[in-house]
């Protein structure tokens, strides 16, 4: 029943997420801490992002600004690596909360003073690059900060959506080769592990059909809606907080830690 709960989730997670660009990883993670510890659940959410991205990517790929995607790794490599590097030594709680607080005043900013809004230019987009790899590697994800991003920049709705799966992308490719190097991901895992992208890949197909069926005001009000309600998610409580270790066994470890 679990499992069911937690792929449910993550359709409806990913199917946003292929609306909005934002969403998939935010909903997958808290659901998959239900079933194994935290630092596990970040480590097995990366291969879904990965798929979910890659179709994503392949299926708007003609809507992909690569301007923008070079600009933006430019920043995010090393922004990835400061992240990792701090993971141990700034708490996550506090990085989370300052990024809904964030996400709350922009919305707040966009619906209330949209023409006061602050553009995003080409060096801009360097220094965002930079802002969101720190953020994926210190909390896992960061696809409301992205956005954020590229809406400032002015993308329209499939080249944000496609875009930012490409930036996705690239920052799963460098963290899931250390988190098999660690022990976070087991050969038992994969059958979870599988069965979540194929949930993810489904999201993103039907994802596609509703994001072209949406016209441009529609999708501005489904994405500032999405970053309000995240940034209140990351308000709210430790999403990141280890699960009780009673709580059951999944793939094949005990919980409450990271196994072996």
């Amino acid at each position: 029943m679990t499992v069911a709960l937690i792929l449910m989730g993550c359709f409806v997670g990913f199917l946003v997420s292929a609306t909005t660009g934002v969403g998939g990883a935010l909903v997958m993670l808290p659901l998959l801490a239900l079933v194994v510890p935290a630092d596990v659940a970040v480590a097995l959410a990366t291969p879904v992002m990965l798929v979910n991205n890659l179709g994503k990517l392949v299926l708007l790929r003609g809507s992909l600004d690569r301007a923008f995607l070079r600009r933006t790794m430019l920043g995010a490599v090393p922004g990835a690596v400061a992240g990792s590097l701090l993971l141990g030594f700034v708490p996550e709680g506090v990085v989370r909360r300052a990024i809904g607080v964030f996400l709350i005043v922009y919305v707040a900013t966009s619906v209330f003073a949209s023409t006061y809004l602050p553009r995003v230019g080409r060096l801009g987009v360097v220094g965002w690059g930079a802002i969101t790899g720190f953020v994926a590697g210190l909390v896992g994800a960061a696809g409301p900060t992205s956005a954020a991003a590229m809406r400032g920049y002015g993308l329209d709705r499939e080249a944000l959506v496609a875009t930012g799966a490409a930036i996705s992308v690239g920052l799963q490719l460098v963290k899931l080769p250390v988190f098999a190097a660690v022990g976070l991901i087991h050969a038992g895992d994969v059958p979870l592990m599988a069965a979540l992208c194929a949930t993810a890949l489904a999201a993103a197909y039907a994802g596609r059909a509703l994001l072209r069926r949406m016209d441009t005001a529609t999708f501005e009000r489904v994405l500032l809606a999405a970053l309000l309600l995240l940034g209140l998610l990351m308000l709210w409580g430790d999403r990141t907080r280890a699960w009780d270790p009673g709580a059951g066994l999944a793939a094949g470890r005990p919980l409450g830690g990271r196994g072996g």
